[in-house]
């Protein structure tokens, strides 16, 4: 049985996703259940209870393309969806990792 405060909490997520995002609550649990709960990314659980959660979306065409923790959507706007400068970002995690493991060798 829900209680008073979850059926708020419950209304208020159906509002803003709906307002927001254009996005039924019914599509938002089936979204989340296809993620299996999990951030498209970095597969961290998704915590909907403390909105520890956002709805990833193309900020020209407004296209939902998954839910994402905080720290990937982060992340992702700091580079602003920018795929060459994420791709160059995780080149130089990649590169930087090889040469210290060469440095180690030594």
């Amino acid at each position: 049985m829900l209680t008073a405060k979850d059926k708020a909490a419950y209304s208020q997520l159906k509002r803003q996703l709906k307002h927001k995002f254009r996005l039924d609550i019914n599509d938002f649990f089936a979204l989340l259940n296809e993620q299996k709960g999990l951030c498209a990314v970095c597969k961290a659980p998704i915590m909907i209870t403390n909105k520890g959660y956002a709805v990833d979306h193309c900020h020209e065409t407004g296209t939902i393309r998954g839910l994402l923790c905080n720290r990937c959507n982060l992340g992702l706007g700091l580079f602003k969806d920018n795929e060459d400068a994420l791709l160059e970002a995780a080149n130089y995690i990649v590169r930087h990792r090889t040469l210290v493991i060469r440095l180690l060798k030594r």
